[in-house]
């Protein structure tokens, strides 16, 4: 997926409610994106990037990727 379609991208993955740990969350996108048709390139790029930084990048960064709807 070109970048600029990847930055648009989103997964159907309610965060509210997991476990907020910062290895479970990056595990818990990974997942639903890859049972939603997600490639492992589209993943790695979305999760390299979450863990760049610190905690609030990833929370951004996987809030900026994920609908907020669905269940894992």
């Amino acid at each position: 997926m070109p970048k600029k379609k990847l930055e648009a991208a989103k997964t159907k993955l309610n965060l509210v409610g997991l476990d907020g740990n910062a290895w479970n969350l990056p595990s818990k996108f990974s997942r639903a994106t890859k049972h939603q048709g997600w490639t492992k390139e589209e993943i790695d790029a979305v999760t390299n990037e979450a863990m760049a930084g610190d905690y609030h990048r990833l929370l951004r960064t996987l809030m900026k990727h994920t609908t907020g709807r669905g269940t894992e």
